[in-house]
């Protein structure tokens, strides 16, 4: 059943009130990623006709400082059915973007690890070779590191951005984005109170269904932290390829 039967308004706040709102709640997480770094872990489905894909994926983003220069880096992981699509890592010098089945990787130079100074546009590089040359499932991971880095919490839109917002009526710290370009699609985003003043975001969870293809997943968003394992490092496996040229 397309999700379009889903979508519901609720006239009680406008969709400008409602972003402005969650900019707000969103600023504390913006400064915590930028001080102690961004995870995210997403779990769910892609369902074409009968065929049903398993989707896992991790990002981990920090941007170091040492002596008042900064430095980026990036992981991700990303699987289908249990096995490996893809591995990116930006160590703070090059991007890496490594296609498991096709045993070749894209490396792209963003910033510098050895100069007295950091290239000014280090970061925004970073953030724009992860959008191109991550894998379809990872499309939304990438955004949020870039709504986090690069846009920043005044600037914050939903996932969709031709969505109306509106607040769940059963929780006012829960944000509906309800679209119907370029498919049918509601992004939920969960926000939970650390104080009587502070708001965090938890988690997201979207749902996209035209009929003929259903995506169906949810992010856990964690800010000031990144996953034990992250090691920022990429080593070319055993006759892997390099290639020139990025996605487009």
């Amino acid at each position: 059943m397309a999700l379009a039967c889903l979508v519901a308004a609720f006239p009680a706040m406008s969709s400008a009130d409602i972003q402005s709102d969650v900019r707000s709640w969103l600023m504390d997480d913006y400064v915590r990623a930028n001080q102690g770094g961004l995870a995210l872990r997403l779990t769910g489905t892609r369902t074409v006709g009968s065929n049903v894909v398993n989707l896992y994926g991790t990002l981990a983003f920090r941007i170091i400082e040492r002596d008042g220069r900064f430095t980026a880096r990036v992981e991700t992981n990303y699987y289908e059915n249990g096995v490996q699509v893809q591995r990116v890592v930006g160590d703070g010098q090059y991007f890496f973007a490594y296609d498991v089945a096709r045993n070749r990787y894209v490396s792209v130079p963003y910033g510098s690890v050895d100069t007295p100074t950091q290239r000014p546009d280090h970061v925004s590089r970073l953030c724009q070779a992860l959008r191109r040359n991550s894998s379809e499932g990872m499309g939304a991971l990438a955004q949020i590191a870039e709504d986090m880095y690069i846009r920043g919490a005044v600037k914050w839109q939903p996932i969709m951005p031709t969505a109306s917002l509106s607040l769940d009526p059963m929780d006012p710290l829960v944000v509906r984005a309800d679209a119907t370009t370029p498919v049918p699609s509601r992004t939920t985003y969960v926000f939970r109170p650390v104080d009587t003043e502070l708001q965090r975001l938890s988690e997201i969870l979207h749902l996209a269904d035209n009929g003929r293809r259903r995506d169906d997943w949810r992010i856990q968003v964690w800010t000031g932290e990144i996953f034990d394992d992250t090691s920022f490092v990429f080593r070319p496996p055993v006759g892997s390829q390099a290639v020139t040229s990025e996605r487009g």
